[in-house]
């Protein structure tokens, strides 16, 4: 395996949380912990994948499910893309890590203003902005994968690490 595609069944990629199971799964302070690290591991899992990570974005990508997308380490989007990071409207918080991703991915002044206002971001906007690398259609997009994917696998590897070191400013060779 040289790329791992991350991508929704269907005509969207995630809706996020169902908000109808907030009420049981959050009735306690164990149960808010419990699936808040359960939510957690998932996407820390998809971010600490050695291989190259794409996530082929269509349809919904609200909250959690722009989580998920900024762990991985591409993300392209079919023009019917839009997204939306709603915690606030729920009273919530989006987590520390997702914040960060997000914050890397547009900077923090638009990341604020995604989070305050939880608005639909469309795909065209989305790409403006940093939050995805290219909108294309999923053919393109199947086309661009396996580019990827004829490249060096230990060089794909590498290069991922070293992104990930530069990033943290722990600079190593």
């Amino acid at each position: 395996v040289a790329v791992i595609v991350v991508e929704g069944a269907g005509d969207h990629f995630c809706g996020g949380a169902d908000i109808a199971e907030f009420a049981e799964t959050y009735a306690t302070a164990e149960g808010t912990a419990r699936a808040n690290a359960a939510i957690a591991a998932a996407v820390e899992a998809v971010a600490g994948v050695t291989k190259p990570t794409v996530a082929v974005l269509r349809g919904a990508c609200v909250g959690g499910g722009v989580a998920l997308a900024l762990a991985c380490d591409l993300r392209l989007a079919r023009a019917d893309a839009r997204f939306a990071v709603t915690p606030a409207k729920l009273g919530l918080l989006y987590s520390f890590s997702d914040t960060a991703r997000l914050m890397r991915a547009v900077g923090a002044g638009r990341a604020k203003e995604m989070l305050f206002s939880a608005r639909v971001v469309e795909a065209e906007e989305a790409l403006r902005i940093g939050l995805v690398q290219r909108v294309m259609s999923d053919e393109e997009a199947g086309a661009h994968v396996c580019a990827l994917s004829e490249a060096s696998r230990p060089a794909l590897r590498g290069i991922k690490r070293m992104v990930a070191s530069v990033e943290s400013g722990v600079m190593c060779e």
